[in-house]
């Protein structure tokens, strides 16, 4: 209830406090989902910085957050559930702030407690962006805007809806939210010319939904290929959890949210789904120009198998190079598993992209495990592109009408593959946003809801990356 603001700390003012307390306490201590409690959200932070011009009576307001958040928050809420741990604040020092007397001299510091960390302007697919190597990332995360069906039915009017309209403006809360967004597109993607025009507006809004997505999941998988890493000369590293911002929508509107307010899942959520799996094959490329494949494992069990390592020119589905090798991951660590050397990139074609106008890409697949991939080049020109002749030849419904099988097809490589049902939200395919690199493969549906065979293919749209090149520019 307390975040990114200075409170009053009167007796009459704490008197509530102590009543909401105990209200949401007692709701809520019972979720098994709940880890800990926090006193508020970036107020320290907020006071040490001065974010709100406190600084020339910073004593009074630390009095104040003391008294708050110290005395009455967590002296409640160590009562009235004492197996939880309340924090002053988030981002927090933990031990460290209570000993610098619960305002710390750099609240959010990498070597303690928990981080909050956002990059709008970096190389967001690289995680050589995400340098601060953490304890514990509790905050992060990229915009976008919804599905475009959602947003046509708050609007009576799709003139309005250009990138830069007071429509748009209007649904957008973060300061500098859509130039931050059009920075990302046009940083990893075809960009459109006429990007601020209601022609390219559906383009765009799917593009703000794969720069979140890709954002996400390079940022996480960051996070989580340190847990077993520790920098010995400044102590930061082994990373042991991470929390992005945030998980559902509460209007149809620009968000960091994963889940649209209807229930849809946007593309940034099957990301999530598959960057938090248990046993993760992470590939990224390291500062010599190598591409390492680590095995992320959460698995209490250890855990073996064959990995395949492809990779592929956006021009065909033939890889340039593979391989499959006998991997194992143990519990909570990021271990390398293979790697390519910069130079066998360079043998098989993949050099700097300079010469050749299709990018390369990696592609690890593992059975259990979800598949993943990394963009060595990124395709900013719609020539990196082929038409796939992307579609559906077979839709299948189980007896109950809730879970539908498609088998898509697809001649050229297709890059984030986008499945919608246009009217149904309370449902979920079983991947999303990916990169097809097989000339076949099998997707699920399954739905809250009964939904009728015919009706699941009239409302199915699909799409990938090659289908914005209409209004990409040259």
């Amino acid at each position: 209830m307390f975040a990114c603001a200075m409170y009053p700390a009167d007796d009459v003012f704490l008197l509530n406090v102590v009543d909401e307390v105990k209200t949401q306490v007692k709701r809520l201590q019972r979720h098994p989902s709940l880890a800990m409690w926090a006193a508020n959200n970036e107020n320290e932070a907020a006071l040490q910085g001065s974010w709100y011009g406190t600084f020339g009576k910073f004593e009074i307001y630390k009095a104040d957050f003391i008294k708050l958040y110290v005395d009455t928050i967590i002296g409640n809420v160590s009562q009235l559930d004492p197996s939880r741990e309340c924090l002053s604040s988030s981002p927090t020092n933990g031990i460290q702030t209570k000993l610098e007397g619960w305002v710390a001299q750099n609240p959010g510091d990498s070597r303690y407690g928990d981080v909050h960390h956002y990059d709008y302007y970096g190389d967001t697919w690289n995680h050589e962006t995400f340098k601060r190597k953490t304890r514990y990332a509790s905050e992060y995360g990229f915009q976008s805007f919804p599905y475009i069906g959602t947003l046509e039915k708050i609007s009576s009017n799709f003139d309005q809806w250009t990138w830069n309209s007071a429509m748009v403006e209007h649904r957008q809360h973060h300061p500098r939210g859509q130039e931050e967004m059009r920075r990302l597109i046009q940083t990893h993607l075809p960009y459109p010319k006429n990007y601020n025009s209601t022609e390219a507006f559906p383009a765009m809004i799917y593009m703000a939904q794969i720069v979140q997505s890709m954002g996400q999941k390079t940022q996480t998988e960051f996070y989580r290929r340190l847990m077993d890493k520790l920098d010995e000369k400044d102590g930061t590293g082994h990373n042991m959890g991470a929390l992005y911002w945030q998980l559902n929508d509460i209007w149809e509107g620009c968000s960091w949210a994963s889940f649209e307010i209807n229930g849809r899942w946007k593309m940034f959520a099957s990301y999530m789904k598959r960057s938090f799996h248990p046993v993760l094959p992470s590939p990224y490329k390291n500062f010599d120009g190598d591409v390492v494949v680590e095995l992320i494992s959460d698995a209490i069990d250890d855990f073996s198998g064959h990995m395949r390592v492809r990779v592929f020119k956006f021009d065909s589905l033939t890889p340039l190079f593979d391989v499959t090798t006998l991997v194992a991951g143990t519990y909570l660590t990021s271990k390398e598993v293979f790697r390519i050397h910069e130079e066998d990139l360079e043998r098989v074609g993949c050099d700097d992209g300079k010469l050749d106008p299709y990018p390369c890409l990696v592609h690890v697949t593992m059975p259990g495990t979800p598949t993943n991939f990394l963009l060595l080049h990124y395709p900013t020109n719609k020539s990196h592109l082929k038409f796939p002749n992307l579609r559906a030849v077979e839709h299948t419904a189980s007896s109950d009408l809730k879970t539908f099988t498609v088998t898509l097809v697809t001649d050229e490589i297709a890059p984030f593959v986008f499945l919608n049902l246009r009217d149904s939200t309370h449902g979920r395919f079983s991947d999303n946003g990916f990169i097809m690199v097989d000339s076949q493969q099998v997707v699920t549906y399954e739905s809250r809801d009964p939904i009728s065979l015919h009706d699941f293919i009239t409302q199915l749209d699909i799409m990938s990356l090659y289908d914005v090149t209409a209004v990409a520019q040259d």
